[in-house]
C-alpha cells in the first residue's frame, strides 16, 4: 500500500518556491525529488502508453495472493520448485542470503514472478566484489505474458538489484527463447 501523503508533497514544493537562496532552492526540490521517488518504488504502478492496461510491479511476497502465486506455478510453462512460495520462504530465512522477490501484475493477474538471492563470498571487501543476484530456474512466467509485461519485469528486477548485486544471472532450467529477444532487449545476454 502506498503511503503517498500530499501534504507532505505540498509543503516541501512551498518551501523550494519560497526560498530565495538557489542553494536552498535546489536542496528542498532535491528533498521532493525524494519524497516522489519513495512513492514511485513503493508502487510503480502506471497506465501503459495510452492503454487500459495497469501493470504494478510488487517486491515484497507479502502483497501477492499466495492462491494466485500457486496457480501461476502450476500453468506456467518455465515453472520450477525455486519459483514457488516454499523456495522464496526457504531463501529468506538463510542469514547467509538475501533473497529478493519481484513480481508484476497486469490488470488484476499475477502475470509474471522473480524469486532469488544475492550471493557473496568471503570476506567484506571481497563480498564487495563477489556480489551476484542468482535467479535459480530463472522468471516464473504466464503463458499469456506479454513483451510489454515482462519488459516492465525485467526492468524493474534489474533496478531493484543494481545497487545490491554486480550482476544478475539467472539459471534456466526450462526453454525460454520465445522471450529471448524481449531478455535481449532489457540487457540480458543468453550463454548456452
Amino acid at each position: 500500500i502506498c503511503t503517498f501523503d500530499p501534504e507532505n508533497v505540498a509543503e516541501l514544493l512551498q518551501k523550494a518556491l519560497a526560498s530565495n537562496n538557489l542553494t536552498q532552492r535546489r536542496k528542498r526540490m532535491t528533498e521532493l525529488d525524494l519524497e516522489i521517488c519513495k512513492v514511485v518504488a513503493k508502487t510503480n504502478r502506471f497506465i501503459s502508453k495510452g492503454m487500459s492496461k495497469e501493470i504494478i510491479i510488487h517486491h515484497s511476497a507479502e502483497n501477492i495472493d499466495k492462491t494466485a502465486w500457486d496457480s501461476l506455478v502450476k500453468q506456467s510453462p518455465v515453472a520450477s520448485w525455486f519459483q514457488t512460495p516454499e523456495a522464496y520462504s526457504f531463501f529468506n530465512n538463510l542469514s547467509f542470503l538475501d533473497a529478493f522477490f519481484i513480481a508484476i501484475e497486469s490488470n488484476g493477474r499475477l502475470k509474471g514472478v522473480v524469486v532469488g538471492f544475492i550471493q557473496k563470498d568471503g570476506g567484506k571487501i571481497k563480498q564487495f566484489f563477489s556480489r551476484r543476484a542468482i535467479i535459480n530456474g530463472g522468471p516464473l512466467l504466464a503463458v499469456d505474458i506479454t513483451d510489454e509485461e515482462l519488459t516492465a519485469l525485467l526492468k524493474a528486477t534489474k533496478d531493484t538489484l543494481k545497487r545490491k548485486a554486480i550482476f544478475v544471472e539467472t539459471r534456466n532450467f526450462n526453454d525460454y527463447s520465445l522471450w529471448r529477444k524481449v531478455f535481449e532487449r532489457c540487457g540480458f545476454s543468453y550463454e548456452p
